[in-house]
Parts: C-alpha cells; structure tokens; sequence
C-alpha cells in the first residue's frame, strides 16, 4: 500500500483524521497537509442532481449500528463502509495476530457485518445467513472465532446485538 487515509465524522458536523500512512516517507509531509484542509467543520451539502436522503428508518438503523460497532471499536478494529444503490454495508473486523503461530492461544478473529436496506426488499427472496439477526429489516452478522482467550469483545457486541433487538421490538410494540 502507498498511502492510506482514514476519516472519521464526529457528529453533527465535524471531520477529523485518524490515521494516515505514506509509503514514501519524502512525501508523507506534502501529502500529510493536502489531507489535512478536510479536517474540520463542515456542512452536509448533496448534488442537486444526485440527492441522497435516508429516511427516518434508515438513520434509526445508523444509530443503533452505531452503538453495537462502537463496543468493537478496539485499537486493532478496521471500519468500512459500502454504500450501493441498494443498501448501506457497515464492516468492523479485529485480526489482531491471527496469523502469527506465536499467538496461537491470544490472537483476535472477529467480524461485524451490518447490512441496512435502502429500498425495500423482496423478503420471500432474501437468502438467510447462519448466524443473522434482524433489527427490522437490518441484518446483523457477527463471527467470532478469536482465542477463548480473547473473546471478550465479541461477547459484548453479541449482548448488545440481543439488547437491541429487544430494545426495538418495545419500542415498536410501544408504538402499536
């Protein structure tokens, strides 16, 4: 990899940088300050032509994923995110030493996949995954296979998952 720069956006309306990597260390200082005028306050502006508008449901799902990935948020956890025209793919994983033989019982295999639909589905079509769970129409995936040793984490994203779930079918029969 060359180079690599990682933003954050710290709610309501500010950028900040998190990590930057320059393979070419003549050139990292340049490159670090042409990253830098992103940094900062900014304000939430769409191309008339191509307006992007996630509903009230959509953004509920961003802020429940939001609570389950922040417990994952470890110093080794990678965040991504993928938006197509058809969903929101939210990837959070943690392989801390899982490919050193000299952490054979400490090393960390974990995956968060959270998927928010963008438009409604067909769900008689939808292929179920092993090991999915449902937040309304958000599909959640955690796989953890690190070290017995080093699951702690994993277990906690795993109650959260579940105090979610609960959490929004009281709010909906609440809403009933």
């Amino acid at each position: 990899m060359f180079l690599q720069v990682e933003y954050g956006i710290q709610f309501p309306e500010k950028l900040i940088r998190y990590n930057f990597y320059c393979a070419d260390k003549k050139i990292f200082t340049r490159l670090e300050a042409d990253a830098d005028p992103m940094v900062g306050t900014f304000e939430w502006a769409s191309n008339p032509k191509n307006t992007f508008e996630l509903s009230t449901k959509q953004i509920e799902y961003l802020q429940i994923a939001d609570r389950i990935r922040s417990i994952g948020n470890d110093r080794d956890a990678r965040q991504s995110i993928i938006i197509t025209s058809t969903f929101i793919k939210l990837n959070q994983s943690n392989h801390m030493n899982s490919r050193s033989l000299d952490h054979k019982d400490s090393y960390v295999l974990r995956d968060l996949y959270i998927i928010i639909p963008l438009k409604e589905r067909n769900k008689k079509e939808d292929p179920k995954v092993v090991g999915s769970n449902y937040i309304g129409d958000m599909e959640i995936i955690l796989n953890d296979r690190s070290a017995e040793s080093q699951r702690t984490t994993g277990d906690k994203i795993r109650i959260a998952i579940e105090n979610e779930i609960i959490k929004y079918k009281q709010d909906l029969d609440n809403k009933k």
